[in-house]
């Protein structure tokens, strides 16, 4: 999700006007060939005259000037700016890059900036008499050094001691003189910092809240805008949900909701609570998929048995407002303002359909997944259900959700369902879910063309006219194996995560778990899984299970912009793997967890029980371009950790929703190798497969507060760089990762 930040802030003299635009950047990596994690982004234009480059470092934003380097942290959710200055320096030097970077960024801030510049590192040529400072990246570590070896003295005006704690120059014996707010210096020396100092355990959750009353709450679907506010949907049973601003009913049953949190969690914006029917309590309608646009509208998608499910809405526009038959899927559109419902439409037949995900692309277009028995479900290609018991759906509405863009079903002589959906940016869907069809419509280059089990999960990616399947692969081991969660890089890899009771479940060498349950055969036990597909579907690049002794199950999957991957699900196992974890013990009868791996996911970067003394479940997670992790699902604890000043502290009623936003560590990865190197795994039932400005600060740096509305940027206490947890032998084939990353523009006005 693409993160917008805004930021003023005043200085005269000593002091900088500061506002971050409307703006944002986007870069993709392609086969480097002279690699730096960091990159120092040249100023083309997109910042203020007085820059000449920019770096982002362990949550900092480093702006190379002509005459001091001038760094930004995040503290209490608002900015903090420090200046690097080099006493004695020469009055005269020159900022040359170097290692010229095969990523590519592109500004789109009103003004086009195509293809700028990305180096990885800058030489301060003479900034002593025959002596170069050299800052340059290595790895995801960042180095300053000076050509002769020599230690210099420095200046840090806007800091204290503690900063430089977070700052971590690589500067060691260099003396830091700390400029005070009246002038004063102080001396510190830096000495050498260890490369292992992390976030303390308690500052992991930035935020995190109860949402509900007095009955059954619960979060299915979550999603973050461009300011990072925060959109939950899910499913209320409460009689009194929460305050609410647009619709407000008495009585119901079994209801669906959308509501939107502010970016620090410490506000509820706005509930919408549809309740169609409130004498009829059979009804039910069940949110399980939320998305935003670019414009601040949320959408929610779900099942519903009401037939006036729009009617409650307002009656507003949609391509079909009439209930057709038994349950019908669903998706409507709020506001920006959370005041009302813009568009409602059903999809369906005169039997049952349900709508199990969507995705929302930056103009308004939906994307949706689901299953349907109904033999005369709208489809745009004329297909129709294969004679299964249920088939999978996946389908698209036009951004004024009166149009049926497209509309395809498929499946077999069983029962399919399609659970998840990822769009990539040539508009492929990719799906997965779970089939019972031992004749599901596999294709010839897929990965797995044999039913393995009970019950297989499967992976298809349509091309991007909805309809035509690009290809079609079953997932599975000998037992069942569903799938639940979907994500794509910018590569077109398919990231598949879900519940799998076979112990021969497909994983590879480079593997984090390629053991089941912990080599414990239990009967009806499951583990999660991660998998990732190649590009074309006709190779298995990385598998692995995700678990321990007890019941684990994978319910969302995330690719991070720096290709890390992150897990969200729930488990009952004592001895779930953790590293660095907020919380390392099993709280209650049931937890949920987040894991965040490496590049190809062979170890952990971060792993956390996430719960308390009851039980409690991760359902859904979006990942911000701080790596942050924001966590939605339902909890029945009332010791949920929560955190000061968030929304609601105390439990309502028998599940809430909660909504938490976590630092899953800092990126610390090993330099990708090409994905060639793969060894393709055959499944083991299909032998003949392919397997596939600037100034001297002389007074206070005064900075106006960041808008309620920033996003909270991770906490600047830390610098994590430890060594991913690996329980086997490091691979040697670790599959490149692509590099993702937002750029905010910065203006400097002297």
């Amino acid at each position: 999700m693409r993160l917008r930040l805004w930021l003023s802030a005043v200085v005269g003299m000593g002091m900088l006007v500061v506002v971050l635009l409307l703006g944002m950047a986007f870069s993709a990596e392609t086969a480097p060939s002279n690699h730096s994690r960091l990159l120092f982004v040249e100023n083309v234009g997109q910042f203020a005259d007085s820059v000449r480059f920019q770096l982002r470092h362990n949550g900092q934003t480093w702006w190379l000037t002509d005459d001091a380097i001038w760094i930004d942290v995040a503290e209490n959710g608002q900015m903090r700016r420090m200046q690097l200055t080099f006493p004695d320096a020469a009055a005269h030097f020159v900022l040359e890059p170097f290692a010229a970077q095969d990523t590519t960024i592109s500004y789109f801030q009103g003004t086009i900036y195509a293809a700028v510049p990305v180096w990885g590192g800058v030489r301060y040529v003479d900034l002593y008499p025959g002596v170069d400072l050299i800052v340059q990246g290595d790895g995801t570590q960042l180095q300053m050094r000076y050509s002769n070896g020599a230690e210099r003295r420095v200046l840090l005006a806007g800091a204290t001691a503690a900063d430089l704690d977070v700052l971590q120059l690589p500067l060691p014996g260099t003396q830091v003189d700390l400029l005070d707010d009246d002038g004063m210096i102080s001396a510190e020396n830096i000495g050498s910092f260890s490369a292992t100092q992390h976030l303390a355990v308690e500052d992991d959750l930035v935020f995190s809240t109860f949402i509900g009353s007095d009955g059954g709450d619960f979060g299915e679907a979550i999603a973050i805008d461009d300011v990072g506010a925060v959109y939950i949907g899910g499913t209320t049973t409460s009689t009194y949900f929460t305050p609410t601003v647009g619709l407000m009913p008495t009585l119901h049953g079994v209801d669906v909701f959308s509501l939107k949190l502010s970016p620090d969690g410490s506000a509820l914006d706005y509930v919408i609570w549809i309740n169609p029917n409130p004498d009829q309590q059979d009804d039910e309608d069940h949110g399980l998929g939320v998305g935003v646009d670019a414009a601040g509208n949320a959408y929610v998608a779900g099942w519903t048995l009401s037939p006036d499910l729009c009617t409650a809405a307002g009656s507003p526009p949609g391509y079909d407002p009439t209930h057709n038959g038994n349950n019908d899927a669903f998706v409507f559109r709020v506001n920006a303002l959370g005041t009302a419902v813009t568009y409602c439409t059903y999809l369906g037949g005169s039997d049952g359909d349900s709508a199990f995900d969507l995705h929302v692309a930056p103009d308004g277009t939906t994307y949706l997944t689901g299953d349907t028995v109904s033999a005369d479900f709208p489809t745009t290609d004329g297909t129709s259900p294969n004679g299964g018991s249920r088939d999978l759906f996946v389908a698209s509405f036009a951004p004024n959700g009166t149009t049926l863009q497209t509309s395809t079903v498929a499946g077999g002589s069983a029962t399919d369902g399609g659970r998840a959906i990822a769009v990539d940016a040539g508009n492929r869907a990719y799906v997965t879910g779970f089939t019972y069809s031992t004749n599901f419509p596999v294709t010839a280059n897929a990965y797995d063309q044999t039913a393995n089990g009970d019950a297989d999960a499967f992976v298809v990616r349509f091309a991007s006219d909805g309809e035509t399947v690009d290809y079609a692969s079953y997932l599975g081991g000998s037992m069942a194996d569903r799938g639940w969660g979907i994500d794509v890089d910018n590569s077109g890899r398919a990231y598949v995560t879900g519940s799998t009771e076979s112990s021969n479940f497909p994983t590879t060498a480079s593997g984090y778990d390629q053991q089941f349950n912990d080599g414990i055969p239990v009967s009806f036990v499951t583990d999660g899984f991660m998998v990732r597909l190649s590009s074309a579907g006709s190779n298995l690049n990385y598998g692995s299970f995700l678990g321990a002794e007890g019941f684990e199950e994978g319910r969302a999957i995330r690719v991070g912009l720096d290709g890390s991957v992150y897990v969200g699900g729930y488990t009952d196992s004592a001895d779930f793997p953790t590293h660095l974890a907020f919380q390392d013990t099993l709280a209650g009868l049931k937890d949920g967890f987040l894991t965040r791996l490496l590049f190809g996911g062979s170890g952990l970067l971060y792993s956390t029980y996430f719960g308390g003394s009851q039980e409690d479940a991760v359902n859904d997670i979006a990942v911000n371009s701080y790596q942050q992790a924001y966590l939605t699902g339902e909890t029945q604890s009332a010791d949920f950790p929560t955190t000061a000043g968030a929304y609601d502290t105390i439990q309502n009623g028998d599940f809430d929703i909660f909504g938490s936003l976590l630092n899953p560590g800092s990126v610390s990865v090993p330099t990708p190798t090409p994905t060639a190197t793969n060894t393709p795994v055959t499944p083991t039932n299909t032998p003949t497969n392919t397997p596939i400005p600037t100034a001297t600060p002389t007074g206070t740096l005064t900075v106006t507060p960041t808008p309620t509305n920033t996003p909270v940027p991770p906490t600047p206490t830390s610098t994590l760089t430890s060594t991913p947890v690996i329980p086997t032998p490091t691979p040697t084939n670790t599959p490149t990762a692509p590099l993702f990353e937002v750029y905010v523009p910065l203006v400097l006005v002297p």
